[in-house]
């Protein structure tokens, strides 16, 4: 997949970006032969074919600040998947 999602190296907390096939192509790759340790920090799927694939625990349901309190006609408004801070209409983890 093209999709982009933020990637950490772990050794110098350098944040930086990867597209869903790289990081498939790293998560594949023996750790032996791998040159850097990276670290997913969010890994966003709303709005595309996984989301209806992954279910949070309900205890997070309960407690989620954003599906609880977050102005509904903001979450109504966001139609697209995105990591663009500035396109969000509200913050979205899973």
């Amino acid at each position: 997949s093209r999709r982009m999602i933020d990637v950490m190296d772990v050794a110098t907390q350098k944040g930086t970006e990867m597209s869903m096939a790289q990081w498939r192509r790293y998560y594949e790759t023996p750790p032996s032969q791998r040159d850097k340790l990276y670290n997913v920090i969010s890994l966003e799927f709303s709005h595309t074919k996984l989301e209806s694939l992954v279910k949070r625990p309900s205890t997070v349901d309960m407690i989620d600040w954003v599906d609880n309190m977050w102005p509904r006609h903001l979450k109504e408004r966001q139609r697209d998947s995105t990591n663009s801070i500035t396109e969000m209409q509200y913050p979205k983890v899973q």
